[in-house]
């Protein structure tokens, strides 16, 4: 993950210098659409796509606790009706608090 970070963060760069040698101005370049086929990387994103997100989402409902009563109580998407409500958003650990409350 840092080397595609890394690796992005080179892209842009180099980009923005290109840029600025050609038209005296820095800005960042519009990216509407990038595909990345490879035998490397492709089978990460498959991998990420297919699994990463369903359990982040599967922790924010609590799911991956086991009993009902644990996964009722850290339902963090709970702490949107909570709020709604005009009531103290509470479900789950302080970890979940800053991201969806």
């Amino acid at each position: 993950m840092k080397k595609n970070r890394l690796f992005i963060g080179v892209l842009i760069l180099i980009s923005l210098s290109a840029q600025a040698q050609m038209s005296g101005k820095k800005q960042l370049s519009q990216v509407h659409r990038t595909s990345i086929n490879d035998p490397f990387w492709s089978p990460k994103f498959e991998l990420w796509q297919r699994t990463i997100a369903n359990d982040v989402l599967d922790k924010f409902e609590g799911k991956h606790l086991k009993s009902s009563v644990e996964q009722k109580k850290n339902n963090v998407f709970e702490n949107f009706d909570k709020i709604a409500a005009g009531k103290k958003a509470v479900a789950g650990t302080q970890v979940y608090h800053g991201l969806t409350a």
